[in-house]
């Protein structure tokens, strides 16, 4: 174990991460989100299209453009919830639909189904809308850097899913070995907020579900809330940050087992979990 050095003072003794790529990693998604003040309040036809020529100049060509719409709803103390008008954005698509980019006036944010790599895959395409974004929309400050990562796991063939404290850390399942309480168990999800350091926090949605089978839910979200002036680097390194955590976080919530088994080359004809 050891301590894991980003921005801010560490809170937990983490295990140092170890970003190599797993073979057998079940991530249905993945979203890295930036959220920011500017100047621009709405997206024009010419602003979207200078967005994806400076997408596709950075090896990210989406050809496919949506147009979405989200709704800030604020709370005030002792106040009924209200929502603001409607912000509308566009979301531009990769011709495999692999990577989506989602740009609204106030945020970024780019998802794919088919994680591979941080390093070699989807830190490059991020790194390339914050470059886009810096160029079209020009951000004043940065408000939130978040990156989530919900993972779905299944152990091995004919292993019994039953004992997922031979997975999954075993606080993470009490529900499932509490001698009273298991049989009647029929679903057990909760969520945790960990202060991972002095400004990054990471809430994790965990539980078994029924994925096609049984499985187990790690729905990591770790993020930070810096309220700085934006720089495109420093947002870089912060998601790179944001990163080494998530990956610090998921090996702590899992046993070696399930490491060794993510990490194993799957036998030619053998189903991803």
């Amino acid at each position: 174990m050891g301590t894991v050095r980003a921005d801010g003072d560490s809170v937990l003794n983490l295990p140092q991460p170890d970003r190599t790529p797993l073979t057998n990693a079940a991530l249905p998604l993945v979203v890295a989100q930036a959220r920011f003040d500017g100047v621009v309040s709405a997206l024009d036809q010419a602003t979207v299209r200078q967005l994806q020529e400076a997408l596709g100049a950075q090896g990210l060509d989406c050809p496919q453009v949506n147009a979405v719409s989200g709704m800030d709803i604020v709370v005030g103390p002792g106040q009924q919830s209200q929502a603001s008008p409607s912000i509308h954005g566009w979301q531009l698509v990769t011709a495999d639909g692999q990577m989506q980019v989602t740009v609204m006036p106030d945020s970024a944010a780019i998802e794919t189904p088919a994680f591979r790599s941080y390093d070699e895959q989807f830190g490059q395409h991020l790194a390339a809308v914050l470059a886009a974004v810096n160029d079209t929309l020009a951000p004043v400050t940065t408000k939130r850097l978040g990156i989530r990562f919900v993972n779905v796991l299944k152990t091995p063939a004919g292993v019994d899913p039953g004992d997922w404290t031979a997975w999954i850390r075993p606080s993470l399942c009490a529900p499932l070995t509490d001698p009273e309480l298991s049989p009647g168990v029929i679903g057990a999800t909760h969520q945790l907020v960990l202060q991972l350091a002095t400004d990054v926090r990471s809430t994790i949605r965990t539980g078994a579900v029924d994925a096609d089978g049984p499985a187990w839910l790690l729905d990591i979200d770790t993020f930070t809330e810096p309220s700085s002036l934006w720089s495109t680097e420093d947002v870089r390194k912060g998601f790179d940050a944001l990163n080494t955590h998530c990956v610090s976080v998921f090996h702590a919530l899992i046993t070696q087992d399930m490491l060794n088994y993510l990490r194993r080359t799957r036998p030619k004809g053998e189903q991803a979990p």
